[in-house]
This record gives C-alpha cells, sequence and structure tokens, in this order.
C-alpha cells in the first residue's frame, strides 16, 4: 500500500531548488517561486505510473509488519552477518555434494545516515519462521516453519544460502530490504580477536567449562582460542541454552566495538586490513570498498546498542528429524518495537490522515504569497561516496 493509493491528495514538500514534472508526470502540477525551495502537488490522477514515481520522489520506503503497513523515509542501509558452524559440506571435493552449514549468529546492521546512528539486531538462530525450502539448483519449493538457522541449509552454492538467508531475514523483518551480507566460518572470529590484540572482558557466571581462567568476575583478555571457545561453545557450557551464548556474544562484539574505535583513531586501517586477510574464507556480496564505507560509518556514527527480538524458548520437534530442538517464538510486538527504534517507523494510517482533509489544503495553499520560502539542503552524505553504498 502507498501512501497516496487511497486519495488525490495535496502535499507541501521540501526540495533543493525548482524541479519540473510536468512532461512526466500527467496529472501533477507545481508552484514554483523563483529560486525557491517549496513546491505543492496536486494529485488529480491516481495512474501507477504515477504513484511510482511519486514512491521514488519522496524517497519512501515500507515495510509490513503483522499485516500492516509502515513507512520510513530516513537514509538507511542494512546488511546482514553470518557465522556459519560445521554442520554442512561448504567445500566439497568434486564427487560430493554441496550442503550449507546452520547459521550460528546472525547479526543485522542498520546505519542511519540521516541520523547519523547505527544499531544492531542480533537474531537468535531459533526463531521460528516460515523458511524457504530452496532445491540444489536454486529452484524455490515451498516454505516450511523452521528454525532461522536452517535458512543456510539450502541451495546449491555458498552464495545461495546466504542469499536464501537473507530473504528469510528480510521476511521477518516486514520485507526490509537488506543492502548486502557478509557469512564467515565462526572458527574465523579469531581473526577480530587477534585485531584489536584480544578483547577485554569481564565473566559472568561460572565458564571454567570452557577454561579454567573464565571464572566469575573475572576480567581477562582474550587469546583467540579463548575468544572462539567464548562466542561459540555452548552444549557444554552451563545449562547449554543458546540465549545464554547469545548473552556472551553480545558481551563479546561490544568490547570489541569499543576497542577496534579506539584502535582506528590511530590507524584507520588495521580493520580493513583485517578483512583483506579474511576475503578468501568470507562469503559476500559487498565490495571490499563498500566494507570500508561501512566500517567508517560506524566509526563515526553514534550507536544506539545491540538489540534483540523478544521471544519464549520451547523444546520442540518442529523439524520434522525426530530430536529435541530449542524453538524460540517472537511475541507479537517484537519486530514492530526494535524496528520503530530503528527506521523511525510511522503507521501509514497516520500519514494518510494528514490529508483527510483536501478542501482544507487546497483552501489554504491558494497563492505562493501563503508561503515561507526557504532554501533546503541535503548535507547527509559526503558527495564522495558511491552509490554501493
Amino acid at each position: 500500500m502507498r501512501i497516496f493509493k487511497k486519495r488525490a491528495a495535496a502535499i507541501a514538500i521540501t526540495v533543493a531548488g525548482v524541479i519540473t514534472f510536468s512532461a512526466i508526470l500527467p496529472g501533477l502540477s507545481f508552484m514554483n517561486s523563483q529560486g525557491a525551495a517549496w513546491n505543492i502537488v496536486y494529485a488529480e490522477e491516481e495512474s501507477e505510473e504515477t504513484l511510482d514515481l511519486i514512491d521514488d520522489y519522496f524517497d519512501i520506503n515500507y515495510v509490513t509488519i503483522n499485516d500492516e503497513d509502515y513507512t520510513y523515509s530516513d537514509k538507511i542501509k542494512t546488511y546482514l552477518f553470518m557465522g556459519t558452524d560445521h554442520s554442512g559440506n561448504e567445500d566439497p571435493e568434486e564427487d560430493e555434494e554441496y550442503q550449507g552449514s546452520m547459521a550460528d549468529f546472525l547479526l543485522v546492521l542498520v546505519v542511519n545516515s540521516t541520523q547519523k546512528t547505527y544499531g544492531m539486531i542480533q537474531l537468535n538462530r531459533d526463531t521460528m519462521t516460515e523458511v524457504t525450502l530452496l532445491t540444489d539448483d536454486g529452484y524455490d519449493s515451498g516454505t516450511a516453519l523452521e528454525q532461522i538457522c536452517t535458512a543456510h541449509w539450502y541451495g546449491g552454492s555458498k552464495e545461495d544460502s546466504c542469499e536464501n538467508t537473507v530473504d528469510v531475514v528480510s521476511e521477518l523483518l516486514g520485507e526490509v530490504d537488506i543492502d548486502g551480507y557478509y557469512a564467515l566460518p565462526m572458527d574465523y572470529i579469531s581473526s577480530f580477536n587477534s585485531a584489536v590484540g584480544g578483547v577485554t572482558i569481564t565473566i559472568s557466571g561460572d565458564l571454567t567449562d570452557i577454561d579454567p581462567a573464565m571464572t566469575d568476575g573475572a576480567t581477562i583478555t582474550l587469546t583467540d582460542e579463548q575468544a572462539t571457545a567464548f562466542i561459540q561453545n555452548r552444549m557444554n557450557v552451563g545449562e547449554g541454552k543458546n540465549a545464554d551464548r547469545m548473552d556472551r556474544q553480545r558481551q563479546f562484539l561490544s568490547a570489541f566495538t569499543q576497542q577496534a574505535k579506539e584502535l582506528m583513531s590511530e590507524d584507520s586501517s588495521f580493520f580493513t586490513d583485517t578483512l583483506d586477510d579474511l576475503s578468501e574464507y568470507a562469503t559476500t556480496d559487498l565490495s571490499q570498498n563498500t566494507l570500508s564505507k561501512i566500517i567508517n560509518k560506524l566509526y563515526k556514527y553514534e550507536s544506539l546498542g545491540i538489540f534483540y527480538l523478544d521471544g519464549e524458548t520451547v523444546i520442540g520437534q518442529t523439524l520434522g528429524d525426530g530430536v529435541d530442538h530449542e524453538e524460540y517464538y517472537l511475541t507479537d510486538t517484537a519486530v514492530l518495537d526494535v524496528m520503530t527504534e530503528l527506521y523511525n517507523l510511522t503507521y501509514e494510517d497516520d500519514l494518510l490522515s494528514l490529508f483527510d482533509e483536501e478542501d482544507e489544503y487546497d483552501d489554504e495553499f491558494e497563492t505562493e504569497d501563503d508561503f515561507d520560502w526557504y532554501e533546503d539542503s541535503d548535507d547527509d552524505e559526503d558527495e564522495s561516496e558511491t552509490e554501493d553504498f
């Protein structure tokens, strides 16, 4: 659903300079003041072509959550980062078939260039959702209710598995556009630990099952081996719950981010060098140049923190393999609460209500003299940034 689909509306909008659309938007007329920045748009017709052009012009984005439509207009890029386990066969020999691994770690990075902020959504790998059953040749054979981590099982290549996971995560978050992905086997997390000279953390709880040094309350700088075990081990730690492992992953990520920012103030290239070293192990549709730009944004922008979607864990056999598994069911408002925080969502009907009184708009905006003209500038993005970011 589009904002303009229900009625012809009179809308006041802010743009830079004088823009002429009369040739390409039949049914729209513009009142311009010389050198002015305001235009009044009268949508007299509702053709699909006109609506598409209006959407493009206003740069409005749409998500659908719980069968309700929401919009956001901030300049936002969304990326999915995945850490995979050893459950599949992603590097098959010549006589073997490809089998994707499960995505144990799923992190959605939301970069808001309008607000100059970023936030992260850590997804529980056991989140129950509709997963596309992608065949080896890339054919969509339907969906099934499964843990979201299984989306990476399907497909005939690493790229297929990643793209399938991207699609499933996008659907979970209201069909939000995901602008790129980066997947890495969890074993290589030690490279990020090495990059900052070891992540320093304070142990919460008794983790001596992971390492004898990880006693409750101890502050330690992780070795690469400890870092891998800290964020990856689950079954042999405490109660073996994925929620506990996610807590450790958030703790590691928060500490790493802080240490990385401090190091970037001294050497802006140290992190990109690490990504260069990992490029042969990573599966991604992001160029090194784009990854570098993302890192620079994270360095400059304010962090909103790491979010997670509220839900409840139960033990079940929905997967159908006869084995008990953790199944994480989201609350009704889980997605909306977090998406509203990170994307500044507006309920679409709230926007539509602005244009309910069309006659009032027509009466109020009859001449150019009724407006206070001013120039509007968009200094949100550096001109040097390329389109792939």
